[in-house]
């Protein structure tokens, strides 16, 4: 990129702070992150990723200009100094400004490339005296933002210390949580319409954390996908729910169908097929009684990789189901593709489908859909009688609670 890197952007910013200092100026640091990298990298390969990076450092640098510093902290993460302002809201004002050049499609290898970006703004002296520890806090503003967003910033919070302190504590104990033998997994029923019977069920992973209790799964689960972890923990709710319901047959229960969300970490494992073939092979479990859920969004990420991938599963005997569908891509032309058994109406347009016209037509036109193609079709998060009859009159197959 030609910029500065962390450890010179270190040294200038600790310049900064002296001139800033000496007079009581306010000196912005400004952490950019582009958005998606992950999926670009993949999708474009690294050469032209390279030249993506280097485009940027060029309209960043050009953005700011001679009068403020910019430097690339490693990977897709820029870092501006801004000097000389007279308040906090002129850091704003220069974050919108970079983050809409990003906006803009970037033109590399013969193609434009559509990018966005995120930023975390540190302040000094509010937020910080030293430069390690104004880039710690404007890297911290950065990752609070959502990893969905693909545009905005916010500034760092004396909060957001505590909560990176918490984050980092829950990190550490997460790994050891399985090995500690902290987790549970509770069973949620999947009711046909058509005989009242439970047919099947989603197993669901808790934390019982000897200190904190119970700890929700949108707590840790989006802290095990980051760290990796949600690779170990997949490969336990897989092998404890086949071994439980194993327990469970040869107690007299009749066979009944275990559905697993597999995360798009676990789905992007070099090892999930061969480690669902061994963990088969060694628990003795049906295949045709397992159902992986995979969202739309995962399997779109590459679908030349998912053909391949979901066939090889196919090929185990296991079925597949598209979890959440309806929220994510809806690109259809996959469902001819891809060898899916079960589409699950997500509890969003559930929820309100007794109130609310636009979602009543988007399940049923869902449950038509698959119905059309051959397909089980489950709503998730039914709850009441109006939402039962709806779904039922609709002709969807099964329901789930929550």
């Amino acid at each position: 990129t030609g910029l500065p890197n962390r450890f010179l952007c270190l040294d200038r910013l600790r310049q900064n702070i002296a001139r800033s200092a000496a007079s009581d100026g306010v000196l912005a640091v400004l952490v950019v992150a582009i958005a998606r990298w992950s999926l670009i990298e993949r999708s474009f390969g690294r050469t032209t990723a390279d030249g993506l990076l280097a485009a940027v450092a060029k309209r960043l640098t050009a953005v700011i200009g001679g009068l403020d510093t910019a430097a690339r902290l490693g990977e897709a993460r820029f870092a501006v100094l801004a000097g000389n302002l007279s308040t906090a809201d002129d850091a704003a004002r220069i974050a919108q400004v970079l983050l809409d050049q990003l906006k803009q499609p970037v033109a590399v290898a013969g193609r434009e490339i559509a990018v966005g970006g995120t930023g975390g703004i540190a302040v000094y002296p509010a937020d910080g005296e030293t430069a390690e520890t104004l880039v710690a806090h404007a890297e911290a503003a950065l990752d609070r933002l959502p990893a969905s967003q693909e545009s905005g910033y916010q500034f760092y919070t004396s909060a957001m210390h505590t909560a990176s302190s918490d984050r980092l504590l829950l990190e550490q104990q997460l790994i050891a949580a399985v090995e500690r033998n902290e987790f549970l997994l509770l069973y949620q029923p999947q009711i046909s319409f058509a005989s009242s019977r439970i047919v099947g069920m989603e197993a669901l992973i808790r934390w019982r954390h000897p200190e904190l209790g119970m700890v929700p799964p949108a707590e840790f689960i989006p802290l095990a996908e980051e760290t990796g972890a949600i690779v170990q923990i997949g490969e336990w709710v897989l092998d404890t729910a086949c071994r439980e319901l194993q327990r469970w047959f040869a107690a007299g229960v009749a066979p009944l169908r275990l559905a697993i969300n597999i995360s798009g970490r676990q789905y992007n494992d070099a090892n999930l097929v061969p480690g669902i073939r061994g963990m088969l092979e060694a628990t003795g479990f049906p295949p045709h009684l397992l159902e992986l859920e995979l969202t739309e969004s995962v399997i779109m990420e590459d679908v030349i990789d998912a053909a391949r991938r979901l066939g090889d599963l196919h090929a185990l005997g296991i079925n597949l189901a598209v979890d959440d569908f309806g929220t994510g891509y809806s690109s259809l032309s996959y469902l001819k593709r891809f060898p899916i058994r079960s589409l699950k109406v997500d509890r969003s347009f559930v929820r309100d489908i007794a109130h609310n016209q636009s979602s009543a037509a988007i399940a049923r036109a869902i449950i038509a859909f698959g119905s059309a193609l051959g397909l089980k079709v489950i709503a998730e998060g039914v709850e009441s009688h109006d939402q039962y009859d709806i779904l039922r009159s609709s002709g969807c197959d099964e329901l789930q609670g929550y």
